[in-house]
């Protein structure tokens, strides 16, 4: 899919807040509060000397850099802080807190553990609001894509995408991604190669997509799933079913995710090949 100005939007802003000075994960985050840490130091003393340094990084540069630049702190009790950085959703926070606690140099300067903070995250019902997903069908490229916004769909309809981009009448609806509730960040890529887009809700998959193939470009964090278990999808969850047009060696590659069992078998019938559950959907009220 030629970037639409919406999509050109997304990149840029994709781009700028994926700091230079983020650490590379292996996993894209998935947790609630995924920009908080929270640390335990030996004393409080070690705990205010952190909160201070965060104000004037520039007292103590190396605990700053090994502390993954938090943009600003807040001591809780006596001898926890909790660290808010500005993270981009590449980054797993998770891995972040256990470099952190494995550094024998902040072990050093009083840090005994850190972890992502996750209070306030307590089980809730569904996220309020809902993402209706409309899927397009390029007739030039024979290529697929999902849109997740009203202001999307208009660019594309309009021709702002490129020739060729017809609604196929697919559609579903899912929640904003939302840890709390279980929903989880879909990651969105697009590959400038073969001119096409990749959703996943795969944590691991994000990461491998982003830091082994830099032809592929994030976007954003499209909408909210679930992922599945053991290939499938426990009720009342909804599976989407992920297919590949198997042409990697053309340079064209594409994948097309849809909810009918009968779509996915009349595909792998066409010669594409099925890839099985990507994700689970929740059933969205009407």
């Amino acid at each position: 899919m030629r970037s639409s100005p919406v999509v050109a939007a997304l990149v840029v802003l994709a781009a700028q807040s994926v700091l230079a000075a983020e650490p590379l994960t292996r996993s894209c985050s998935t947790g609630f509060e995924a920009n908080d840490l929270l640390v335990t130091f030996a004393d409080s003393s070690k705990a205010s000397a952190a909160v201070a340094m965060v104000g004037n990084p520039a007292a103590n540069a190396d605990f700053f850099a090994r502390l993954q630049r938090p943009t600003s702190a807040r001591l809780l009790l006596d001898n926890f802080v909790s660290f808010t950085y500005d993270f981009s959703p590449l980054v797993d926070t998770a891995e972040v807190a256990s470099g952190i606690t494995g550094d024998p140099v902040l072990a050093a300067l009083g840090v005994r553990r850190a972890s992502p903070d996750l209070y306030g995250c307590f089980p809730e019902p569904p996220p309020s609001g809902r993402v209706d997903v409309t899927e397009y069908h390029n007739v030039l490229l024979d290529h697929y894509f999902l849109s997740s916004s009203a202001g999307e769909n208009a660019a594309i309809d309009s021709g702002a995408a490129g020739p060729g981009w017809v609604r196929t009448g697919e559609t579903f609806a899912t929640y904003p991604s939302d840890a709390c509730s279980g929903g989880l960040p879909v990651f969105r890529f697009y590959g400038a190669g073969p001119n096409s887009h990749f959703f996943t809700v795969d944590a691991s998959e994000c990461g491998a997509v982003h830091n082994h193939d830099p032809g592929w470009q994030f976007e954003g964090v499209a909408f909210g799933a679930f992922m599945p278990v053991n290939g499938a999808c426990a009720a009342p969850l909804r599976p989407l079913y992920r297919l590949y047009n198997n042409r990697f060696a053309a340079n064209d590659s594409n994948h097309r995710y849809v909810v009918s069992i009968d779509l996915y078998d009349a595909m792998i019938a066409r010669g594409w090949v099925g890839e099985g559950v990507a994700m689970c959907l929740p059933q969205v009220a009407q």
